[in-house]
């Protein structure tokens, strides 16, 4: 089973072009707000992405082990921090206002949030839950200690050091 095949390759291609239309949307000058959608849109592509490097279990997670679900985290706040600067640059010539970017990036972080109480669930996709621990009983977040205290070992230091 190969992590992208062309299906897989076809979904990321189109969930990237939506996240890049809503980050550059303020080209097309049509005076709207959906630019700020770019930081909901970012939620998909990640989610897609972590579904993609977890399916199937341990066996084929390994070959991505030291990326993982950290590293889909990663890749979502340096998507969310383009959006971030992009909307400082507008900011700064007052064509938008800094609370209505705060608050999509709350919306944003809610629905992340949401999502990992979901997607990895035991009835959904339990493959999902691989490299993830569940806090409050619901939400599955990267764990990044064992129950000894050390560095999970599936978690690369590097990406860690990253954060």
């Amino acid at each position: 089973m190969a992590l992208f095949d062309l299906n897989s390759i076809i979904i990321m291609i189109t969930l990237s072009i939506i996240f890049v239309v809503f980050l550059i949307f303020d080209i097309f000058k049509r005076g709207e707000r959906y630019s700020l959608l770019a930081y909901v849109m970012a939620l998909p592509l990640i989610n897609y992405l972590w579904f993609k490097i977890t399916e199937g279990g341990s066996s084929a997670y390994a070959e991505y082990q030291s990326f993982g679900v950290l590293g889909m985290y990663l890749t979502l706040v340096l998507l969310w921090i383009v959006a971030m600067i992009r909307d400082a640059i507008f900011v700064i010539r007052k064509r938008k206002e800094i609370d209505d970017v705060l608050l999509f990036l709350l919306v944003a972080l809610i629905v992340q949030f949401v999502l990992t109480a979901i997607l990895p669930s035991n009835n959904l996709i339990p493959d999902m839950q691989t490299g993830c621990s569940s806090y409050l009983a619901f939400f599955w977040l990267p764990e990044l200690f064992t129950a000894t205290g050390d560095l999970n070992p599936v978690i690369d230091p590097t990406v860690v050091l990253s954060f």
